[in-house]
């Protein structure tokens, strides 16, 4: 798979969710790339130090998957080779170690991710597939997925999954809650789990109080299952641009706002979050960047008032951009691929200067992680 391939892949995967707060659960069941010095052979193993890799402040590193490894500044990690040989979608930092996604297509080219955990120390632990984004607990304990049959959540500490009761649990369930109309993609809500389905000519999301009695309509109508924030107050999600057709192949709209208030969130076309974790360390700031309907996106990054959209500032790290995450509340990490060699470089910027500068080269198939 060609790497604009996979970041399309990796982009169709972004409007699921990551972050989100903590979830109770109801029942129980079962180029000149610079070398990967110091990486550790077996999955979790004892990481070695990998040295300072960026130029400036060293405070802040990178995350990121290239050459068979997790690389996490100090702390370098392979992933088993099976993960390894597959295509990577996304990489986050979770308790204990690290979440590695892999994407494929099924038999009718619809993308199915393969979740795994990588800890610190010990064997990988392959936690099961889902289709659309799962969610990351905001004490990054703990993962939401689901298959568009079943829903479960994962704990990385003990290596369990347990149901979730969003289908046949004891409350009554509005009458579009069927596997036939499920959407792809799950959310963390404040009072349960947030799942999307087809109702009618339109969409519907629904969140599922912890005690699985409850279903109560969520967020606006016609939407694709949103991300939410860690603390669960704002949410974004992405819906069909009205102007696409094949001849003009833009790119799809994004609305957001308070998780509470769905009547007065904003709207823009041909943007999207820049990843699945898209929130800055503090709430206050979310990434985004270009989207559209063929071939790659622009290169340009944005930040902007989650609750208004208000733009505060923009910058273009240049190139094919292939990743983007915050470093801290006013730094970014970028990804992109030259224009014409495809060579990979991580940049730190600074969004505050809309200034970017190189920190390492990296190879073509590399992927940025998030930290939340």
């Amino acid at each position: 798979m060609n790497r604009t391939a996979v970041v399309s892949l990796a982009a169709a995967a972004v409007l699921g969710t990551t972050g989100g707060i903590t979830l109770a659960v109801s029942t129980v069941g079962s180029g000149d790339e610079d070398p990967p010095a110091g990486r550790s052979s077996e999955p979790g193993s004892t990481p070695t130090d990998d040295g300072p890799s960026a130029k400036g402040s060293t405070d802040l590193v990178p995350l990121y998957y290239a050459d068979g490894a997790i690389h996490d500044g100090a702390r370098n990690a392979a992933v088993p080779a099976q993960v390894a040989s597959g295509t990577i979608s996304s990489l986050a930092e979770v308790d204990g170690g690290w979440l590695v996604v892999n994407v494929d297509s099924d038999t009718s080219g619809d993308p199915i991710f393969t979740g795994t955990f990588v800890p610190e120390s010990g064997e990988a632990w392959r936690i099961g597939e889902w289709r659309g984004h799962p969610d990351i607990s905001a004490e990054r304990d703990r993962v939401v997925f689901g298959n568009g049959v079943s829903w479960r959540v994962a704990t990385f500490a003990d290596r369990t999954t347990e149901p979730l009761d969003v289908i046949d649990g004891p409350g009554e369930e509005p009458p579009f809650i069927d596997v036939v109309n499920s959407l792809p993609g799950v959310a963390i809500g404040a009072g349960g789990l947030v799942t999307g389905w087809t109702a009618g000519d339109s969409t519907r999301l629904v969140e599922t109080e912890q005690d699985g009695w409850t279903h109560q309509d969520w967020g606006p109508r016609g939407v694709d299952v949103p991300l939410t924030s860690p603390d669960g107050s704002q949410a974004v999600a992405a819906y069909r641009n009205a102007d696409y057709a094949p001849e003009t192949p833009v790119g799809d709209c994004l609305t957001g706002g308070a998780s509470d208030d769905a009547g007065s969130w904003w709207k823009e076309c041909e943007v999207g979050p820049a990843s699945l974790e898209p929130w800055s360390p503090s709430g206050k700031r979310l990434l985004l960047t270009g989207t559209t309907g063929d071939g790659p996106g622009p290169s340009w990054v944005r930040v902007v008032d989650p609750a208004t959209g208000e733009k505060e500032s923009e910058f273009d790290p240049t190139g094919l951009l292939a990743g983007a995450t915050w470093a801290d509340d006013t730094t970014v990490f970028t990804l992109t691929l030259d224009d014409r060699t495809l060579a990979a470089t991580i940049k730190r910027c600074d969004t505050r200067a809309a200034r970017c500068e190189d920190v390492k080269r990296v190879p073509d198939t590399a992927v940025l992680g998030t930290r939340g």
